[in-house]
C-alpha cells in the first residue's frame, strides 16, 4: 500500500538534484498523495494489538514499522533509479515499442524472413 510513495520521492529527488519545476496541479496531486500513504501507513502500524485473538494477528504485521520502513527504503532506491535513467536517456533516442513492433517479432520468431511464403 506504500508504494505510492514513490511518487513523492521522484518528485524530491528530481527537484533536489535537477532543479525541476513543478506546476501547481503536480504540486497538489502529491500533498493529496501524501495525505493518503500518510493515512494508509498510520492505520498499518495502530492496527497491531497484542491482545487480540491470535487469528487476528496472524493476518497483521508484528513489526509494522520495520516494514514500513523497508517498504520506504525500497521505494527511495527505485524513484532514484528512475531519476538518474531519465537523465541518462535525456542524450540518447530511444525506439518505442508498439503493437506493429511486437507483431513483427512474433512473426519472425516462426524462424523464416518476411518475404518467404
Amino acid at each position: 500500500m506504500l508504494k505510492g510513495f514513490i511518487v513523492i520521492f521522484t518528485a524530491v529527488i528530481s527537484y533536489m538534484f535537477f532543479k525541476k519545476k513543478f506546476t501547481k496541479c503536480q504540486i497538489i496531486g502529491i500533498v493529496i498523495v501524501i495525505v493518503g500513504l500518510t493515512t494508509v501507513g498510520m492505520s498499518n502500524i495502530n492496527s497491531y494489538n497484542p491482545r487480540c485473538l491470535f487469528l487476528i494477528n496472524f493476518l497483521v504485521a508484528p513489526r509494522p514499522i520495520l516494514g514500513n520502513s523497508l517498504v520506504l527504503l525500497g521505494q527511495f532506491f527505485l524513484a532514484a533509479m528512475f531519476v538518474f535513467e531519465e537523465k541518462i536517456l535525456k542524450d540518447y533516442e530511444v525506439a518505442y515499442i508498439t503493437n506493429k513492433t511486437r507483431f513483427m517479432c512474433l512473426i519472425s520468431l516462426d524462424g523464416k524472413e518476411f518475404g518467404d511464403a
